[in-house]
């Protein structure tokens, strides 16, 4: 049944979610389509129809990376989003953008960000399960809030990256080369486009894949790396440009989104492409991937029908 088809079929509204939500729909989707935005309610739907209590528990992948996450959005003021998190136990401060990294969420103003009360929610650095735990908590309170997002809006995931080896990065670098066509396949068209100034194309600067493993291959150490791929511009999808101010790999290439069972599935998809990094080259993304997240990967797949 396509989507319309279940909205117009005689089912109760938990039915219509659940069907909605194995055709591969979003809760913040399901919300607007069966219950007037109701984010709450789609949320519980949600976790009942899949047996979790948070979306963290479908991945068997074992995760304990630090990592910090960056969501641009807008539709709330900042001062208001910051007293909301407040208000649910999580330390937020609204504040001008800088680039110290703090004990709590930053809410900052993001002029690259289209739409009135835009801005960036910027996390502190958070670990494994109870960091996203964390960022599901944020979701929830942005989803209840209003926030909302458009082609202007990215979502940046920092890794800590201080114990790979060079051969790592490289590995990492080419990975990221080898799977770029997957991973392009499973987001909007206006995050793989040529002409995205913010996530470019690993390839950007090369006229081939050959030429591109050969500059890594000469790049001695992580600064080499980011010049000879990168030409020292932070706007690819794969940022080294971050390790030297905080130690860090970001994986910029994600659309805008608010929704934890995009962004869990992102940063634990990045992990994994990391932890191969460890042990050598891969060229398919489904190789690396858990039963749940080739799930995930096949559904959005068929959405943006690549």
């Amino acid at each position: 049944m396509t989507a319309e088809e279940i909205l117009s079929a005689e089912l109760t509204k938990a039915e219509k979610a659940r069907r909605l939500y194995d055709l591969g729909h979003t809760r913040r989707d399901v919300a607007q389509m069966i219950c007037g935005g109701n984010f709450g309610w789609a949320h519980n739907i949600y976790k009942r129809h899949f047996g979790l209590e948070t979306r963290t528990r479908v991945n068997n992948q074992v995760f304990d990376r630090e990592f910090g996450i960056e969501i641009e959005s807008f539709g709330i003021r900042r001062g208001r989003l910051s007293g909301l998190l407040r208000d649910a136990g999580i330390q937020a401060k609204a504040e001008a953008r800088n680039r110290i990294t703090v004990s709590y969420w930053k809410v900052v103003n993001d002029s690259s960000i289209s739409g009135e009360d835009r801005f960036e929610l910027i996390s502190p650095i958070l670990r494994g399960q109870a960091g996203l735990q964390e960022v599901e908590r944020v979701c929830n309170i942005l989803g209840e809030a209003g926030a909302r997002v458009n082609k202007s809006c990215g979502l940046h995931i920092h890794f800590n990256a201080r114990r790979l080896t060079i051969t790592d990065w490289r590995n990492l670098f080419k990975n990221y080369i080898n799977l770029e066509t997957d991973i392009d396949s499973i987001m909007p068209g206006s995050r793989r486009a040529s002409n995205n100034h913010y996530c470019k194309s690993m390839l950007h600067h090369f006229t081939s894949k050959n030429e591109a493993f050969a500059a890594i291959d000469r790049a001695g150490d992580v600064a080499a790396l980011h010049n000879s791929v990168t030409q020292q511009d932070r706007h690819f999808k794969l940022n080294a440009g971050s390790y030297q101010r905080h130690g860090t790999i970001e994986f910029r290439q994600h659309s805008g989104t608010i929704d934890f069972e995009k962004i869990s599935h992102w940063i634990m998809i990045c992990d994994a492409i990391i932890n191969r990094s460890g042990i050598g080259l891969v060229t398919k993304l489904n190789n690396i991937l858990t039963a749940d997240q080739k799930r995930y990967f096949n559904q959005r797949k068929q959405i943006f029908r690549i």
